[in-house]
């Protein structure tokens, strides 16, 4: 019985066929079977706010009689509660959002009860501004708000307004002009956003200065992630800072009644902040400054975990060395990296060696978010050293590569909460990890088990190898085994299981990111794994409505070309009804393009599911375990190709290109089974399609450092789209999906791309 193991993301090559069609007509000589009656409703899906009216439409084929009968969550003509719905089709929206929100309409033939067809309805509030009206002296401010997210302010229907008629800010803070405009009344609008048909306006009029507002010096500043800057005020004032409403109040920074401002230890979601000094002779007047915060070496200060796996540069007939390591540090906020331990696994073509070691190291960041480092520690009988470029996605995340003329490497790094490693390992955890052996063979597993007073128990796992042709497939596997406490100063511990295939002992080393995650690594010679694990939201039991609505999903694997092993990627949507079905999808896979995608799915009680995914004539199973409703890791039980990977639920609402504007981390990694083309950068999106930035490459130890990069990018309503970016005489075109308006996955799309994955964040 061969040896199991790991892996993150991955998934399977998809291919396309066709599928023929039958032709109409009965046999000769054999009646026609009587039609069937349908009903279809042409719309749908609709979205309206509360009070509006949609015109449905239907159609019903094969019937004498085509009169239908509407219904609204299986109301007849609805209620003033869900809304009304006339005899042909027209919905009246309630008065008030339902609950739930939204709500089924339903076209039933009256011929045939038994045939119908259903849409959906969501239900939103009236988009409306507050206040209505104001009066505003000249060059003093109001503040407005909406109901509902708004794409954009205007004054007289110039975004953003001007010195003629008063300015306003992304977050709605209205400055009248210096002097009283003709005509004195302005129009402040609001534009709903991902719907600009929707807006809501307010009447401001403008009147001479009656009182002088406080004027705060300096009116701008930029200042760095964690530093300091003194505002100053003409007036005896009140100092606040005003973030967006509701968010954090320290991701906007603090300042004193002084006015002095210490910013936050990472940029805000928008790059800046308004510093409001109000007059305490009279609290209706106030002067406002505007701080911009960059990032600095403070962003990295804290406790953090890190994650990193390396290739040397293949060295004749012999496989490269590599390197699997986790480990945590403490960052001191000025570039020094204190307090680490780290555990690595190195396979080289003389052996294997699996070790702990201490760590020390320094670090720069800059104001874009990208910075440098070094790791120090002492392993294969030396000293040793893992220099990296990185980019911070805040101050909670950034991703690193290897940076040096060896070869080429990628990781993670994510602050750490120290409070949770008195918890330790208690509930229960879904798993999934990937990796190699020193034979260059790969493996993969996904699963659960139960910690508790160190025993780990009620365990499951999916595993796929390929230390054979075709490779071994194992599915809902037993696993029981222990852990130890957590190290009260790095998080550190150890786990193990054994397998119910071949009872053999599977060892791991692993760090706490918090009471809810941790990343781990194997401690079994020859084996190269790398994993991560989260703690499963069981509030309620698992069905198959636990997976709904549209999933973004990620995959890496390994396949077999020529006798090599080499990386295989993928990125993709898929759209499940909550009843067990795909409704819709499209799976991208480096270098062969896309592929529509439908399927069925069925989980049981605990999150442990299986789903098939047909291609065209192609059939494709995987197992997967979900971590929380809509999310988790999956394998493929493909014996041809070692693939595992995540799903997430995609954020609701309609994309387009501006859904992925501002200030972008940017990342590449594709040295997963050999040394590599990998690069970490930052790039600035103009939310017309435009990129521009500075990136560090490593292609397998050629390294090019602070390269400028461009490119473009287009974005579909459903979120899938494409990212072409051109660096260092290189041009790349990548398929991409956003999870969200922060993050999103790539994959490489040009035929005979490597097996490559990216990530795109949104630092703000």
């Amino acid at each position: 019985m061969n040896r199991l193991s790991l892996i993150v993301p991955v998934l399977v090559l998809f291919s396309l066929a066709s599928c023929g069609g039958g032709g109409g007509g009965g046999i000769s000589g054999t009646p026609d079977q009587p039609k069937v009656v349908s009903v279809v409703i042409i719309e749908d899906n609709a979205r309206l706010e509360v009070g509006d009216t949609f015109q449905f439409h239907a159609s019903v084929s094969n019937a004498s009689d085509s009169t239908l009968t509407w219904t609204v969550n299986d109301v007849v003509g609805g209620n003033s509660t869900v809304g009304t719905m006339s005899v042909d089709g027209l919905y009246t929206a309630p008065a008030a959002v339902p609950n739930p929100n939204p709500v089924t309409v339903k076209a039933t033939s009256n011929q045939d009860k038994t045939k119908s067809d259903t849409a959906t309805v969501t239900i939103d509030p009236k988009f409306t501004i507050s206040p209505t009206s104001a009066t505003v002296a000249v060059g003093q401010t109001q503040t407005f708000s909406a109901s509902l997210g708004v794409d954009n302010w205007q004054v007289n229907g110039v975004v953003g307004g001007n010195s003629t008629v008063g300015t306003i800010s992304t977050i709605g803070i209205y400055t009248a002009p210096a002097t009283v405009p003709n005509p004195n009344t302005v129009t402040v609008k609001a534009v709903k956003i991902g719907d600009s048909s929707k807006t809501a306006t307010a009447t401001v009029k403008i009147t001479p200065a009656a009182a002088k507002a406080p004027t705060v010096s300096p009116h701008s500043a930029t200042v760095a992630a964690g530093g300091t800057q003194q505002f100053t005020a003409d007036v005896d004032v009140t100092w606040s800072v005003e973030g967006a409403a509701g968010t954090d109040a320290s991701t906007w920074g603090s300042i004193s009644t002084s006015g002095l401002y210490t910013a936050p230890l990472g940029p805000p979601w928008t790059g800046n902040v308004n510093i409001k000094a109000t007059s305490k002779a009279d609290t209706t007047l106030s002067g406002y400054a505007t701080a911009t915060i960059v990032f600095s070496k403070a962003t990295l200060s804290g406790h953090y975990v890190f994650r990193y796996r390396g290739a040397d540069k293949s060295s004749g007939p012999s496989l490269p060395n590599r390197l699997w390591a986790i480990g945590s540090f403490v960052a001191d906020g000025k570039g020094g990296i204190t307090g680490g331990s780290m555990d690595l696994n190195l396979l080289t073509s003389g052996g294997s060696q699996s070790d702990t070691a201490s760590i020390t190291g320094t670090y720069s960041i800059g104001a874009d978010g990208r910075g440098s480092g070094t790791l120090n520690f002492q392993a294969n009988g030396g000293a040793q050293t893992i220099p990296m470029q990185l980019v911070m996605c805040s101050h909670t995340s950034a991703r690193m590569i290897g940076f040096d003329d060896t070869g080429s490497g990628w990781g993670n790094i994510d602050l750490q909460d120290a409070s949770s490693f008195a918890g330790g390992l208690a509930g229960t955890w879904v798993f999934s990890y990937d990796g190699l052996n020193n034979a260059d063979y790969p493996v993969a597993g996904v699963g659960m088990f139960t910690a508790e007073s160190g025993v780990v128990s009620s365990g499951l796992m999916d595993y796929n190898e390929q230390f054979t042709d075709p490779g071994t497939v194992l599915q809902n596997g037993s696993i029981s085994g222990s852990y130890t406490t957590v190290d009260a100063s790095t998080g550190r511990g150890t786990w193990n299981f054994v397998d119910g295939w071949a009872g053999y002992t599977h060892s791991f080393a692993f760090y706490l990111i918090n009471s809810s995650s941790f990343v781990f690594s194997s401690t079994d010679l020859g084996f190269g794994e790398l994993g991560v694990a989260v703690q499963q939201n069981t509030s309620a039991a698992f069905s198959n409505s636990s997976l709904t609505g549209n999933s973004v999903l990620l995959s890496n694997g390994y396949t077999s070309v020529s006798s090599n092993t080499v990386s295989a990627t993928a990125a993709g949507l898929l759209t499940s009804d909550g009843s067990g079905n795909f409704t819709a999808g499209v799976i991208d896979a480096n270098g062969n393009g896309n592929a529509s995608t439908t399927g069925t799915y069925s989980i049981s009680s605990n999150g442990h599911g299986t789903m098939t995914l047909q291609t065209g004539s192609a059939s494709s199973t995987f197992g997967f375990y979900l971590t929380g409703a809509g999310q988790g890791f999956y394998i493929s039980f493909s014996s041809a190709v070692v693939s595992s990977g995540q799903f997430l639920p995609q954020a609701s609402g309609t994309y387009n290109t501006a859904s992925l504007a501002g200030s972008l981390a940017f990342v590449v990694r594709a040295s997963y089974t050999a040394a590599g083309k990998d690069l970490v950068g930052q790039m600035t999106s103009d939310g017309a399609g435009n990129l521009t930035g500075t990136v560090d490459m490593n292609n397998a130890g050629t390294l090019t450092p602070a390269t400028a990069i461009t490119g473009t990018c287009t974005v579909s309503s459903n979120g899938r789209g494409q990212v072409t970016t051109s660096a260092a005489s290189s041009t790349t075109h990548y398929a991409i999906y956003l999870a969200s308006g922060r993050l999103a996955f790539l994959v490489p799309i040009d035929s005979g791309s490597p097996g490559a994955l990216g990530l795109i964040y949104r630092q703000f």
